[in-house]
């Protein structure tokens, strides 16, 4: 299970960005899934070099500016 880094909610679907524990593409852009099990949007998942990039592309793919929440590791 990867790490959930931010998400932002797009109407009633929602978008991650995950650590994707990859050298060259260490952060994957995802959504969630529909009833069917395709993704939200066809274009995910995706990876990217970083976590800005992935924010700029989700931006460009929904059309306009998200608000990303970080989220936190739970620590015990």
């Amino acid at each position: 299970m990867s790490q959930v880094l931010f998400t932002a909610k797009v109407d009633r679907n929602e978008l991650r960005i995950e650590v994707a524990n990859k050298v060259d593409l260490a952060f994957t852009l995802d959504c969630n899934r529909m009833h069917n099990g395709n993704p939200a949007y066809l274009e995910l998942p995706r990876r990217y070099q970083t976590a800005r990039g992935a924010k700029l592309a989700a931006a460009r793919l929904i059309g306009e500016p998200l608000e990303w929440v970080a989220t936190l590791p739970v620590t015990s």
